[in-house]
């Protein structure tokens, strides 16, 4: 489905429930052959694929449609405008669900991938890291759509590291989330 020049992702799952990780399955996921994840420094918003491939930037969003100058959302601003008006265009839709995933082109190899993990409950109160911590559920869901939608277009997922910042964040289980659903050989 398309809507202001951006595809919906969606997830399917069986039961629409999420699957707990045991020790077993952590333990399988990081010794299985895969691509795995790379760690580099710089600006996740100019990515470019320097093999021919598809790239998908991946940015963590909140239910609010507020985007900000500042950090990663400026980048991309800076490079399209594309995907702060088709943030702006979501909220007023009821398109900022938690656990969906927006993808957005901002040229012809490069998309910009939205996933909505954070609430926004309210205008007015102020923003916190307790008011918008992200959801590991909601993440779970997005991630899900985000590999299968790489896996159509035999993409590259590129992405910063998920709430570096924020007090308090598990990193641990963000990491976990990655490696079961974009190490597996499709990114």
């Amino acid at each position: 489905m398309l809507h202001y020049g951006l595809q919906h992702l969606m997830a399917q799952t069986d039961d629409d429930e999420l699957t707990p990780l045991t020790a077993d399955h952590v333990a399988a996921l990081l010794n299985r052959q895969s691509h795995g994840i790379t760690y580099k420094a710089g600006n996740a918003a100019a990515v470019t694929s320097s093999d021919g491939r598809p790239a998908i930037i991946v940015h963590c969003v909140d239910t609010s449609g507020a985007w900000t100058s500042r950090g990663l959302f400026g980048a991309l601003s800076r490079r399209s405008l594309s995907v702060e008006e088709a943030y702006a265009c979501m909220r007023p839709n009821q398109d900022l669900k938690l656990g969906q995933a927006h993808c957005i082109p901002i040229d012809s190899n490069t998309f910009v991938c939205l996933l909505v993990v954070q609430s926004y409950l309210h205008q007015r109160q102020k923003r916190t890291h307790k008011t918008l911590s992200l959801r590991l559920n909601a993440l779970q869901v997005a991630l899900k759509a985000v590999a299968a939608h790489a896996r159509r277009l035999d993409a590259t997922i590129h992405m910063p590291r998920l709430g570096a910042g924020t007090p308090g964040f598990n990193w641990y289980a963000v990491e976990r989330l990655i490696r079961k659903h974009l190490t597996d050989g499709a990114t």
